[in-house]
């Protein structure tokens, strides 16, 4: 079996690419060597996968050239030659349209007369208007100030100043702050969620220029992502109801890129306000909520695991509990059929747990075949030890609550992070069930105390002090 660059290209193409570039081939503009129209022939009948034993150099050889002298470096000169020409195909296929009425304006400043360049400049500012890159702004904008540069000679002192001459600079800086801005977009994540010592080059110099000159920010796309920029970096206010205003309403300017920066943004704005003490569950839902307006999950779209379970988890830390029965039966069919027996089975059981269907919920979770996602045992495992603890199966519950503490030191792929909220769980889980075995009022109001007293993210935190101040009913 060959296995050849040219032939890793040619697997990508369509049948009708194929197609395509076989007349490509064939045109004497582009090609001169008809050995290499042949071989493409010669390879025709494995597209796409290119996989079969039969397709050696030797093989393309005899097709080629008969029963001749084998002689590789003939093979290797073609199949080289051809790969060439397949680049070059997918360089023009893949081409910028705004490049074209570029092109076609340069030659018409070098060749032609005023009316025909007008002509062309027309049309490529219309091409270039709707384009997502300053790039062809500026390179508009530079040969235009060429074809202005070359009106000097008859230019005399009294005539007024071209605006023109500056367009150039101007639309350069417009690109170089664009695709900066993006870069701080991604340094600011990253040194939120990895590297909180990372130090950013020209953050602080970049906001500062922009709030200095305003006029750079009458782009919508550049203006987003400059607020974009100000709310993972500073956390500002402003900026953050502006970013969720943009996503709610109009957002077809905005690419699907800009569209995951601007919520991974706002997760990074309430994670900020969540650490200075706020209580961001409303607000972190209502973002889970937008992301299902912003992307359509579909078949074909599949709504990823972690978004999925984030998204139910919020509906039922806030209880809406009616939302998040709803949201299952509309997205649990839109996961990766992988994920999908875990999450039905987990999502069932917990709106079981909450209509206060106990074993009916323990059944659902026994339904569960494997977890396929990382966060779902743990997720299992705290809703059986809520489920064991309301049912007053106190063995089942140490037991279980022994079971998930192992579980935890041994698992590798659980984040850190998130093992600590786990261990913070168990911890207090086994002071609830002591406090509860004890039944003496000194034991239960201690531990609703330090409960109550968590500064932290404490996972079932509401539960916990609902628990004890029923506990403390009952000792009474």
């Amino acid at each position: 079996m060959l296995k050849n660059d040219l032939l890793t290209l040619l697997s990508a193409f369509s049948d009708n690419d194929l197609k395509k570039f076989g007349k490509f081939v064939n045109s004497p503009y582009h090609n001169t060597n008809a050995k290499a129209s042949e071989l493409l022939d010669a390879l025709r009948p494995f597209h796409p996968g290119f996989g079969s034993d039969t397709l050696t150099k030797k093989f393309l050889h005899g097709k080629l050239y008969g029963k001749g002298k084998y002689v590789e470096g003939t093979v290797n000169y073609l199949l080289s030659e051809l790969q060439r020409l397949a680049e070059k195909f997918i360089s023009l296929e893949n081409a910028d349209p705004e490049m074209f009425g570029i092109s076609l304006l340069r030659f018409a400043n070098r060749n032609l007369d005023d009316k025909l360049f007008d002509k062309y400049l027309a049309s490529a500012r219309k091409s270039v208007k709707s384009s997502e890159s300053n790039l062809y702004q500026f390179l508009l904008s530079d040969i235009l100030s060429a074809r202005i540069q070359s009106e000097l000679n008859i230019v005399t002192k009294k005539d007024a100043y071209r605006k023109e001459w500056l367009e150039p600079s101007k639309w350069l800086i417009r690109f170089y702050l664009e695709h900066i801005l993006k870069n701080l977009i991604t340094l600011t994540n990253y040194r939120h969620t990895k590297n909180p010592d990372l130090n950013i080059p020209m953050l602080q110099e970049t906001i500062s220029f922009l709030g200095n000159n305003p006029s750079y920010l009458d782009d919508p796309g550049m203006k987003f992502s400059y607020r974009l920029v100000r709310v993972i970096a500073f956390s500002d206010d402003s900026d953050y109801a502006e970013v969720k205003r943009a996503l709610s309403g109009n957002h077809k300017f905005l690419t699907d890129a800009k569209r995951s920066s601007a919520l991974a943004a706002m997760q990074v704005y309430c994670t900020n306000k969540l650490l200075q003490g706020d209580d961001m569950r409303m607000e972190e839902f209502e973002i889970a909520k937008l992301r299902l307006k912003v992307f359509r999950f579909s078949k074909k779209n599949r709504i990823p695991v972690d978004i999925f379970y984030k998204t139910f988890m919020l509906a039922i830390s806030v209880r809406d509990f009616s939302w998040a029965k709803k949201f299952t039966e509309e997205y649990a069919c839109l996961l990766n059929e992988t994920f999908q027996n875990n999450a039905l089975h987990y999502c069932k059981a917990r709106l079981l747990y909450q209509d206060g269907k106990l074993s009916d919920a323990l059944e659902e979770l026994s339904r569960i075949r494997s977890f396929s996602f990382i966060h779902f045992k743990p997720a299992v495992k705290i809703l059986q030890l809520m489920i064991f603890f309301d049912l007053n199966m106190l063995k089942e519950a140490e037991d279980s609550a022994l079971a998930f503490s192992q579980f935890l030191r041994g698992d590798k792929l659980i984040p850190e992070e998130h093992k600590k909220a786990y261990r913070s769980f168990t911890r207090y889980y086994h002071m609830l069930v002591n406090a509860f075995l004890s039944g003496k009022k000194n034991k239960i109001d201690d531990v609703t105390v330090r409960i109550g007293s968590e500064k932290g993210f404490l996972i079932g935190k509401k539960w916990f002090l609902e628990k004890l101040g029923s506990t403390k009913k009952k000792s009474a």
